[in-house]
């Protein structure tokens, strides 16, 4: 478990944290507070699930964003979002960081997500909520 990382995503306040690097997280919640607050984002190595190729990309979607996992972006890294018509409605540089979030402004809709990266494309069909 040397290579793991858990990651707690707080919806509330947009804040991600590495449980196994800092200290517990500490947060105030309301009774009225939505249950659906965190997410929790797992390395492979955690889960069991060999990478085979450690610049793999994964993306996927939770209610109205989009999430892209991936190592080491490069600078020229770029991510396209597309409605099922073919029309364009994200086009922005991916951070380097290894999960960058996207907000997609639909409701009940199919959208194509397109990156793109040191000449490699990766391509998905995603429902957002």
């Amino acid at each position: 478990m040397e290579n793991a990382k858990i990651v707690l995503e707080d919806l509330f306040t947009g804040v991600f944290y590495n449980l196994l690097e800092e200290e517990p997280y500490q947060f105030i919640a309301a009774e009225d507070d939505r249950y659906e607050r965190f997410l929790l984002h797992f390395n492979p190595v955690v889960t069991g699930v060999d990478d085979p190729d450690e610049q793999a990309v994964y993306i996927y979607a939770y209610g109205k964003d989009v999430y892209i996992k991936g190592n080491n972006f490069s600078s020229t890294a770029h991510v396209f979002i597309y409605d099922l018509y073919g029309r364009e409605i994200v086009s922005r540089p991916l951070s380097p960081s290894p999960l960058n979030k996207i907000s997609v402004n639909l409701n009940n809709a199919g959208i194509i997500v397109k990156t793109l990266d040191a000449g490699k494309v990766n391509v998905r069909k995603l429902f957002i909520q």
